[in-house]
């Protein structure tokens, strides 16, 4: 599938990922907008704004910046169906980190 189909299949909760990349077991998921507030020093937080986050190969979790090469591969995978692991909202990571330490 080209980009466009994954980015609405990710958007809608599945996890995705291109045949192409050399990490085996990356992954990248949608955290959508005010799913979780940034702590501000004098209290409070900032709300942060809808965002891809990617599961790398050593299993941690990083915010991800699409490249050029990926928005024009034809090779992304759907690897979690919509619904299997992210709820729609609230947002809450545990599950998915808990996930991402129990694979590969």
């Amino acid at each position: 599938m080209n980009f466009e189909q994954a980015l609405h299949a990710v958007k809608h909760g599945a996890h995705i990922q291109r045949e192409g990349w050399n990490g085996k077991g990356m992954w990248v998921f949608y955290v959508p907008a005010q799913a979780a507030q940034v702590p501000h020093k004098f209290g409070g937080g900032y709300p942060v704004q809808a965002f891809l986050m990617m599961k790398t190969a050593d299993a941690t979790i990083v915010p991800w910046l699409i490249s050029q090469s990926d928005v024009l591969a034809n090779d992304w995978t759907v690897t979690m169906p919509v619904g299997r692991l992210m709820p729609a909202e609230p947002l809450d990571l545990t599950p998915s980190l808990d996930r991402v330490r129990g694979e590969q």
